[in-house]
């Protein structure tokens, strides 16, 4: 593995180990996997197992090596926080469901930053 991906996934995992405290969920075991072959649209994916307090997160390195790390980490452990009532949702409100965890995560980035 090169520098580049070794230093990435380190500050992925400090970034995301911040943010669990911030956001409540240092109690959830977070599982990174880490993508670099695969060159994917999406910057990481989540698949939270709420009822077990794990959640997967998927990244996808190749292609996104500046991707805005807070971001998507937020973005990412909001779908954690979201998770028990999110697979209510019906398939036909996805794109809802993703706005509101997006704007959830901008608010907590810009609360921890007021």
């Amino acid at each position: 593995m090169s520098q580049r991906y070794e230093r990435l996934q380190n500050e992925i995992i400090g970034t995301t180990k911040l943010y669990q405290q911030v956001m409540g969920l240092g109690h959830i075991a977070i599982n990174h996997i880490f993508d670099t072959r695969e060159l994917s649209e999406s910057l990481a994916e989540c698949t939270p197992l709420w009822e077990y307090q794990t959640a997967d997160i998927k990244w996808y390195l190749k292609g996104h090596e500046d991707m805005d790390i807070v971001n998507v980490a937020v973005h990412e452990l909001s779908h954690v926080l979201l998770a028990p009532i999110q697979e209510h949702v019906p398939k036909k409100y996805e794109k809802i469901s993703e706005w509101v965890t997006e704007s959830l995560a901008k608010a907590i980035i810009n609360a921890k930053e007021w």
